[in-house]
């Protein structure tokens, strides 16, 4: 047996001197036939493969300094010293210890890179084969080449599967490097494939069948990775840039309603009658008692948020400050504030930019304050500060996932509000110049400070920003340069009038893309194990090859080609009959792993195509949840939209009564569940029940086969069930009910299904949680809204019967006030509201004279009676409207002249007792003390007679 080895081993080398040359000389002499120019050639590669490597590295140690990189940059200088070093040793005919010195030193170089940094794994991989093969090509002995390619297969698995599977930190290259390194990774393997194919002729057959069959396995591999990656990473980019948008235009609603809710509050508050008085009677000049409720007025405003609002202010028609609760701005002159000219110009209230005082930034709301004849007579200022943007931003922080957040900029593209980065607060995107910054720090814009500290330098944020209404997704760094991930970022205006402001929400591209880039991993390090047992099968092999033969060999070109359904011919049973058989085996053995590669990418394509179902499923039932309001309703449609999007045989939802002790059926999918819901269908909360053992329990319940659970009891109407599974209703820490769903399948219920229906199940308790508390406070609203209009109907009930010649009439005389008119009953009320036209009505037919209730807070308090002249033709519509209109504000203004006259005779009221209580307290002695009190009562009520008696009972 030995003699027939070595007899293979001489026909191998018979074969590789088919190509003459140095090949022809004997095995024992072939180191010395490696020349000075196979080891510059060898040196020339090795530079040109390190010296991109290095050059990355290089980049960026001046970006991020640490000692990986000052380590790696020297190890890298030290492989090409090396490799110059290996070409003298060749000119001194010492070439075999050039080449263990420059592999040795190589592969040590490339282990400890791949230990310390991250992202190179793959180039470092590429660069060991390459040089492994440039090796194997050379005239080296049969067993120096043998433990090259060992090591080359050897090292380079080391790099790659202690990248992809071991703990330990490594360094990570900034995102402005490693966008790059695809590109390098393209070059080597260029340069790999080049040296196959300069060397191929003069690889040894053992060479050639493994570069074949590893080859091919890799293509194969990296094609179905390639396709696989790029098409999933567009999916979850896709969705990524969906759930961003939405997110940046919830935060940027978030923000508007915050505005508008504040401009709509000073707007009431401007109107309040105190303030009014005050400034119409330049209160503030005085020390009564109006000014001390103006104060208090202020005081109670600005404690709406006591965290938040800084101040409340009252300025006169001059821009003064007469009142606030910020004492120390009494008095100054506020006219030149943007917030306070612009709401006199406009009439309307006004939100300003961030600006700057005392080096605090702060949000202001102002609003004009018109007298009775709605002249503007001063401006309401409220004082924010700015930090509040911050909390809207980051409450909203993981809205569109893990690690999302929100940006909010103004329009010099000034971030004013950082999800995450508070300390990136009112700095510009991009640098600016001295002008520039000058310009917006004098504008109270920026704070104090220089343009460096001041800017962040992120130019693709500040491009994708100012381009975003027409792509509102981008790529850029949106945190700080240099940072080892690229974001994704949406970008949704803030719809406020006034208000330029941007919402940028970002989430880093390495979050939602860690899933495909998991799988990538594992499917690399899975391609390099096959990869690793190609080399090895196909040189255990290559050990047994006796002599070139021309028909395997051409078998062997099929097979290489793609075919792997081609077979060898065994003709014998001597060693080409067994090279027949194993190669035979081999091409079994590699289809078979091709097609298992490609069933575990189907299978694996398939549960991400179902996971992707399932979130999507959960956002359309959230997107349900989130929009209705009415319970009924959204629990109808919550397992309507179950079932269909699970396929499911039955849901149904039950709710637990006040007392807790029964679940009812409050929705069912089907004819079974409108059955069940007929017969008024409910279950003891006990744990003889499945629904009720979840409810007591608080935890799901997962029946894969109904006829192996003793607490499963089915329902006629359900016949076909085979497998169920509830969950529990949960809102605010305690359970409202549960959620039924039942398949026809057995063990249909995987964990993936339950912990989605969960949420869903959470998603619809909080969402019934809502409804119910906002049902609460309609009722409260109406309840207020009825006793405040009660009291107003009372009050002007009062004032009418007090005063019966509240009329006044305008004809050809003039306006003069009409006296002893006859009370209006409800039905003359009544008789008013009906002759006034709706509007829309094209003419009011006889309409000589129209009456118009005249509605108040309280209801209706009066009416507008009007006549017009027969020549004028009819009432139109626009006519009748702007009669409606006017009607509304005589209303208005009635109810707050009322008003102002019961603070009037209350301030009165409170003046008066204040007085005689002064006076009654001065007095010591008992008779002298009820002397004065009756003449106090006596003047104060203009009374006659008054009898004061005191006496004790018995």
């Amino acid at each position: 047996m030995p003699e027939e080895i070595n007899d293979n081993k001489n026909a191998a080398v018979g074969i590789a001197s088919d190509n003459g040359g140095e090949n022809n000389l004997p095995a024992d002499k072939r180191t010395d036939s490696f020349s000075a120019d196979n080891s510059a050639l060898l040196s020339l590669v090795t530079s040109c493969i390190t010296l991109p490597v290095l050059a990355i590295i290089i980049l960026a140690l001046l970006q991020q300094p640490v000692w990986q990189l000052y380590v790696s940059v020297g190890a890298l200088i030290t492989v090409n010293l090396t490799a110059w070093l290996n070409w003298i040793f060749a000119r001194r005919n010492r070439a075999q210890i050039g080449i263990g010195i420059l592999l040795g030193v190589f592969f040590l170089v490339s282990l400890f890179i791949g230990f310390v940094i991250n992202d190179l794994y793959i180039a470092l991989a590429l660069a060991v084969i390459a040089i492994t093969l440039l090796l194997t090509g050379q005239s080296l002995k049969e067993r120096a080449s043998n433990r090259i390619i060992i090591a080359g297969v050897f090292v380079a698995s080391i790099i790659v599967l202690q990248t992809l599977f071991t703990p330990w930190p490594r360094f990570n290259l900034p995102a402005t490097i490693s966008q790059w390194l695809p590109v390098l990774d393209v070059g080597l393997l260029l340069v790999l494939f080049i040296i196959v194919v300069y060397q191929f002729r003069n690889y040894k057959l053992r060479t050639k069948l493994l570069v074949a069959f590893t080859g091919l396995s890799l293509l194969a591999i990296a094609g179905e990775l390639i396709y696989y990656t790029s098409s999933t990473e567009k999916i979850l980019t896709d969705n990524a840039s969906a759930v961003l948008l939405d997110a940046a235009q919830q935060t940027a609603s978030s923000i508007d309603g915050f505005v508008n809710r504040n401009l709509d509050a000073i707007r009431a508050e401007s109107r309040i009658p105190v303030f009014v008085h005050f400034l119409t009677e330049d209160s503030y000049l005085s020390h009564d008692g109006l000014v001390d409720n103006t104060n208090a007025v202020l005081r109670a405003l600005s404690l709406k948020d006591p965290i938040y609002i800084n101040s409340y202010a009252l300025l006169n028609r001059a821009g003064v400050v007469v009142a606030d609760t910020f004492t120390l701005d009494i008095g100054l002159d506020k006219s030149d504030r943007e917030y306070f000219q612009l709401a006199v110009e406009s009439g309307v209230p006004y939100v300003s930019q961030v600006r700057f005082e005392d080096q605090h930034p702060f949000l202001y709301f102002s609003s004009p304050v018109r007298d009775a004849g709605g002249n503007i007579i001063g401006v309401l200022v409220a004082r924010y500060n700015a930090a509040i943007l911050q909390r809207l931003v980051a409450q909203n922080n993981g809205l569109a996932g893990r690690e999302s957040s929100s940006i909010l900029l103004d329009e010099h593209r000034i971030v004013i509000a950082h999800g995450v980065s508070p300390e990136l607060n009112y700095k510009s995107l991009v640098p600016l110049s001295q002008v520039q910054l000058n310009a917006l720090q004098a504008a109270e814009i920026l704070p104090s400070g220089t343009s460096e500290e001041l800017s962040l330098g992120l130019v693709n944020l500040d491009a994708g920003v100012q381009n975003a209404n027409a792509i509102p997704v981008f790529q850029a760094e949106a945190h700080e340069i240099g940072a080892a991930h690229i974001d994704q970022v949406a970008v949704r205006p803030v719809k406020s009038k006034g208000l330029d402001w941007y919402v940028a929400f970002v989430q880093p591209q390495e979050v939602f893309l860690s899933p495909i880039r998991a799988q990538t991993q594992n499917t690399l390090g899975f391609a390099f194990v096959i990869s690793a047992g190609a080399m090895a099968l196909a040189l255990w092999i290559a050990h047994f090859l006796a002599s070139p033969l021309t028909r395997l060999t051409q078998i062997a070109k099929t097979v290489a080609g793609g075919n792997l359904d081609t077979l060898a011919q065994i003709e014998s049973q001597d060693e080409i009959g067994i090279l027949a058989t194993t190669f035979n085996s081999m091409t079994r053995r590699l289809k078979v792993t091709l097609d298992t590669l490609e069933d575990l990418v189907a299978v694996r394509t398939a549960a991400l195509e179902q996971r992707s179902r399932y979130l999507e499923a959960s956002s359309e039932v959230g997107r349900a949840v989130s929009s209705e309001l009415d319970p009924e309703v959204l629990i109808a449609n919550v397992v309507d939209l179950i079932q269909e999007h699970f396929d499911l045989y039955y849901v149904g939802l039950y709710l637990v009564d006040d007392r807790r002790e029964w679940a009812d059926l409050r929705a069912g999918t089907g004819s079974a569940g409108q059955a069940m819901l007929a017969r008024q269908h409910r279950l003891l909360v006990e744990e003889s029940s499945v629904v009720g053992w979840c409810i007591i329990h608080d935890q799901s319940r997962i029946i894969q086969d109904i006829t192996m659970d003793k607490v499963y009891q089915g329902m006629p109407e359900l016949p076909d069930t085979k497998s169920e599974s509830v969950l529990p209703l949960r809102a605010r820490g305690r359970v409202i009910g549960a959620l039924v769903v039942e398949s026809t399948e057995s063990s249909f219920f995987e964990s993936d299904i339950v912990s989605v229906l969960q949420i869903m199940a959470d998603q619809v308790a909080t969402a019934l949680e809502t409804a119910r508390l906002f049902a609460e406070n309609q009722e409260a609203l109406e309840a207020t809204s009825r006793v405040y209009g009660e009291l107003n109907r009372q009050a002007w009930a009062e004032l009418l019967h007090s005063s019966r010649n509240l009329a006044v009439q305008s004809d050809g005389r003039g306006v003069h006030v009409l006296h002893d008119l006859p009370e209006h009953s409800p039905g003359d009320i009544d008789a008013a509201v009906s002759q006034v036209t709706p509007p829309g009505d094209a003419e009011v037919p006889d309409s000589s004279r129209i009456s118009i209730p005249i509605k108040g807070l309280g209801g209706v308090i009066g009416t507008i009676e009007t006549r017009k002249p027969q020549d004028m033709g009819t009432w139109t519509t626009e006519e009748m409207n702007l009669l409606e209109e006017l009607t509304d504000r005589l209303a208005q203004a009635l109810d707050g002249a009322r008003l102002y006259q019961d603070t009037q005779r209350s301030a009165i009221r409170e003046q008066l007792t204040g007085e005689i209580t002064a006076n009654i307290r001065a007095e010591v002695e008992v008779e002298a003390l009820l002397t004065k009190a009756l003449e106090e009562l006596g003047r104060a009520l203009g009374a006659k007679r008054a009898t004061v008696q005191l006496e004790v009972e018995e």
